[in-house]
């Protein structure tokens, strides 16, 4: 199923401070969700296995040509994530491996999410 993503990231050097902003604003608290995505190595684009506490998702993006341009966005849902997690893992091989624990919030419309990993911390 193809769907639209627009996604605004940036480092965020105090998310604790971030977190106090929408709780002062009586943002909805929605959880933390702990996540584990297996980025894949294919010709273009990326294939990554999404473990997460909620569900495990296997998603495709398509090449970003632009930085402008958004790229087409396919997911599924995964029943059963080891089988399909070895079979990708012997096709095409591991590419990295992200670990990431994400806070999330919702205020008016949007979700917003603050993250803690490897690369650093993003909201």
């Amino acid at each position: 199923m193809k769907h639209i993503n627009i996604e605004i990231k940036a480092k965020c050097f105090h998310l604790e401070m971030a977190e106090a902003f929408f709780i002062g604003y009586n943002a909805k608290f929605a959880g933390v969700d702990l996540q584990k995505d297996i980025y894949f190595n294919i010709p273009s684009g990326r294939l990554k296995l999404r473990k997460a506490i909620s569900r495990i998702t296997l998603f495709f993006t398509t090449e970003i040509i632009k930085r402008t341009k958004q790229p087409d966005f396919y997911f599924a849902t995964v029943i059963k994530p080891l089988e399909l997690e070895s079979v990708l893992t012997h096709a095409s091989g591991i590419k990295v491996v992200v670990e990431k624990k994400r806070k999330i919030f919702f205020l008016i419309t949007l979700r917003y999410i603050l993250m803690r990993f490897d690369l650093g911390n993003f909201i």
